[in-house]
């Protein structure tokens, strides 16, 4: 998925791609893995996601366990996120969940929220 905007241009990629909603099967799973990238001077964010289909109602949970991965060009930016890693790592304490069910005009819908999850880890 792609935002196109000159300014801040953002891409949500899935490894596998995540597959048409229509087509899932009523109980289906799906996990993979996911990049959010913007601008190439802000890097990425990267993780883990989980898919599952229960009597209709489709649940995706994004989990950014890979951390962001900051594109440092400039030794003042890479000494700053080498030596105080919590920039990197701040990302791994949330998780984003979503809920996506049709309605009866066969319109899709979607409630969802990112939540804290827990502490930054420790290298």
């Amino acid at each position: 998925m792609e935002v196109n905007n000159n300014i801040y241009p953002l891409t949500l990629s899935f490894q596998p791609s995540l597959p048409c909603l229509s087509a899932l099967k009523k109980e289906s799973r799906l996990e993979g893995e996911f990049r959010i990238s913007g601008h190439p001077s802000i890097g990425s964010v990267s993780g883990d996601y989980h898919l599952q289909c229960r009597e209709g109602v489709i649940q995706l949970r994004l989990v950014p366990s890979g951390g962001w991965k900051p594109k440092t060009t400039k030794l003042s930016t890479w000494f700053l996120f080498t030596m105080a890693k919590i920039f990197k790592k701040w990302p791994t304490t949330y998780q984003w969940n979503a809920e996506v069910r049709s309605n009866e005009q066969g319109d899709w819908q979607m409630q969802s929220e990112w939540i804290r999850t827990g502490r930054i880890a420790k290298d």
